[in-house]
């Protein structure tokens, strides 16, 4: 029974209160550590930053000194962060003043600071400095008791981490395997734990790893895997003599003579205790002296040494009283009672035992104090949620009013502008029937006068209309464009005469292009397959180019002298033409690749690494598609598309016999 209560009250895993709250808030919480804040000056961009992160720099050491003059610090620190602009210097100050409000307690300033630092984090993209907050407030969720809430921030911190940012995630699992290990599940703790240490390990932290072992072997002993735990406590004693680190190697060493005194090896386990001793005094702390010597005393009564306990005791007891500790007074009031009671000294063990009685009570009533202040934690914390619920409610009924208000108005707005393109094709269909009708009676009138050349002049006539409609559709709209734009012109200021200009010269452009395609058809010297995929491929790279596309193209290597017509030169370009348009304006791509093949045809292949087409729903493209696979068709060639991993454009155009017999050879 009187292990039991010393390992109950005593065992110092020390990782447990260190990185519960204090440890994560102030050693790896903040973004960067006093040590680091000099890398931060390479990366701001201005020189005023630099005051910034000196202030930065003292607020942490002020900490330690006087927690109001810190946050003092932090706010001068986050307004000239705010005047320069430094976003990453506002974020930290407000991140290194939610710190200082916990260590004073006021965990609802904390939060709301730690909140406002991760929504600018959010914005600069500093996905450390987000996680570095979801760690605080982890922290204030489980040092208040709220374990779920505490273990969704360290779930959230992990996501946000960056694999690479090993000791922050080494600071996440090893504070899961506390909640786990406070909520009595012991393997799940063993198994956060080991992540924790595993992360050490690759980051060579050695102080991490030391004291995650200690973790780790508390957990196997608990199981009762006192091989497992052995090994972890020598290794983490290793590292603590290799760091000269006199904390870690106490607490190793207590661990190591505790299990085996479990294992009936007490020579071992005094001699480990007793270095253990050695280094406590060497550290100098009162409390975990006292603890050491109370062991000493307990197995040294179990061994039968009742003088050797006696020393130990008496020690423990004079530094407890030193103290005030009332929880180690009173164990070693019990265990003195139970060394007089053994001596056969009566009187003195009933008068321990009246000691031991008083100081209990009063550690009893210490810890129905602490539950009780935190009942009323959890009651104030349960209102401000169930505030914050009812508010969220509210502010969604507002959002859904808004969104059917938005609704009411795109659908007003969309009838205008369908009913205004419903007008503009009527007026536009009609003169176009008026022009044709014009054409037929001017073609009646003179039909006796063309019957002898009609053969000769079919084709002719086809290529003079297919310009006319050209020049009239594209060409006259654009420059009867230009012309009210120029009225325009006329009437307005200079200040809002500019956008009508940009226009205009808009407009203008896309003639002069339309009119280049348009002699680039016509021109029979270009009547050859290189030099349409010559023209398409200038063409194609200079309009991905001004969109922010990648390209990529892939010719043949040999391109023999195919003749093609002007016909299929000027089909097969407009197609690819609208192809890449389409791809600009609905395919969200950042990548295009354009494949010339040459065998028995032409095959031309356009992928883009866009969201893709459904072939379900092609209604809103499908004039254009139809237009494109016409176009083909009727140059003896085939139009496909397939919407899998992007999108992909197939089009294939025959070639004259002896021209692809001579690619082929």
């Amino acid at each position: 029974m009187r292990k039991y209560l010393h390992r109950a009250f005593f065992k110092r895993k020390v990782i447990l209160p260190v990185l519960c709250m204090m440890g994560t808030l102030h050693l790896y919480a903040q973004n960067t550590a006093p040590g680091d804040l000099s890398t931060e000056m390479l990366k701001a961009n201005q020189p005023d930053s630099t005051q910034v992160i000196k202030l930065l720099s003292h607020g942490i050491k002020m900490e330690s000194v006087n927690l109001d003059s810190a946050l003092a610090i932090y706010r001068r620190a986050t307004r000239i962060s705010e005047e320069i602009p430094y976003p990453t210097g506002i974020a930290k100050g407000f991140q290194y003043a939610g710190i200082v409000y916990a260590d004073m307690g006021k965990y609802d300033s904390s939060m709301r600071n730690y909140e406002t630092a991760i929504g600018i984090y959010s914005r600069i993209g500093d996905r450390s400095g987000m996680g570095a907050c979801y760690l605080n407030i982890a922290n204030l969720y489980q040092f208040r008791g709220n374990y779920e809430k505490g273990m969704q921030f360290y779930f959230k911190a992990i996501k946000t981490f960056s694999p690479d940012d090993l000791p922050k995630l080494s600071v996440a699992y090893s504070n899961l395997g506390v909640i786990f290990q406070k909520l009595g599940q012991y393997e799940k703790a063993a198994d956060y734990y080991n992540r924790a240490v595993t992360l050490s390990r690759k980051s060579n932290d050695s102080g991490s790893l030391g004291n995650g072992l200690i973790n780790l072997g508390a957990i196997n002993e608990i199981l009762n895997r006192d091989d497992e735990a052995l090994r972890q406590f020598e290794e983490a004693n290793s590292i603590g003599e290799h760091k000269k680190d006199l904390m870690m190697q106490r607490d190793a060493l207590t661990d190591i003579g505790e299990i085996y005194f479990k294992n009936g090896k007490p020579g071992e386990g005094f001699a480990a205790v007793n270095e253990a001793l050695k280094y406590a005094d060497q550290l100098g702390y009162p409390y975990d002296i006292a603890s050491i010597l109370i062991s000493l005393g307990e197995h040294s009564m179990d061994e039968g040494r009742l003088v050797t306990a006696e020393k130990y005791l008496d020690r423990a007891l004079s530094l407890s009283k030193s103290i005030h500790s009332n929880t180690l007074l009173s164990k070693t009031y019990l265990d003195l009672s139970t060394l007089e009671f053994k001596q056969q000294h009566y009187k003195q063990a009933y008068v321990h035992q009246r000691k031991y009685k008083q100081y209990s009570d009063s550690v009893f009533n210490q810890e129905q104090v602490k539950a009780v202040n935190e009942i009323e934690t959890k009651y104030q914390t349960a209102q401000k949620n169930k505030e914050i619920a009812e508010q969220n409610l509210t502010l969604e009924k507002n959002k859904e009013a808004i969104q059917r208000k938005n609704t009411w108005i795109l659908l007003f707005v969309f009838g205008i502008v369908a009913l205004a393109v419903i007008l503009f094709l009527s007026l536009r269909s009609y003169r176009h029937k008026q022009s044709l009708h014009r054409q037929s009676l001017l073609t009646l009138q003179k039909e006796h006068e063309v019957n002898t050349l009609k053969t000769k002049m079919d084709a002719r006539e086809e290529e003079r209309n297919r310009i006319g409609r050209e020049m009239h559709d594209d060409i006259g709209s654009a420059l009867t464009t230009i012309l009210y734009l120029s009225h325009d012109l006329k009437t307005q200021g200079v200040q809002k005469s500019r956008p009508t200009a940009e226009r205009i010269a808009d407009t203008a452009g896309s003639v002069v292009d339309k009119m280049n395609e348009i002699i680039w058809s016509m021109n029979r010297e270009y009547d050859t397959l290189d030099d349409l995929i010559a023209y398409a491929r200038q063409h194609a790279a200079e309009f991905l180019d001004n969109h922010g596309l990648e390209h990529h193209f892939e010719t043949p290597d040999m391109i023999d002298d195919v003749h093609l017509t002007g016909e299929q030169r000027r089909n097969i370009y407009l197609v690819i033409k609208e192809t890449l348009h389409n791809i600009v304006k609905h395919a969200c791509a950042t990548e295009v690749n354009i494949d010339f093949e040459l065998d028995q045809k032409l095959t031309v292949v356009i992928h883009d690494n866009g969201k893709g087409i459904d072939l379900d729903k092609l209604r809103r493209f499908g004039n254009g598609l139809r237009s494109m696979k016409q176009r083909m068709e009727s140059i003896g060639g085939s139009f496909t598309i397939s919407g899998y991993n992007g999108t992909t454009v197939r089009l294939t155009c025959p070639l004259e016999r002896k021209a692809a017999d001579a690619v082929m050879m």
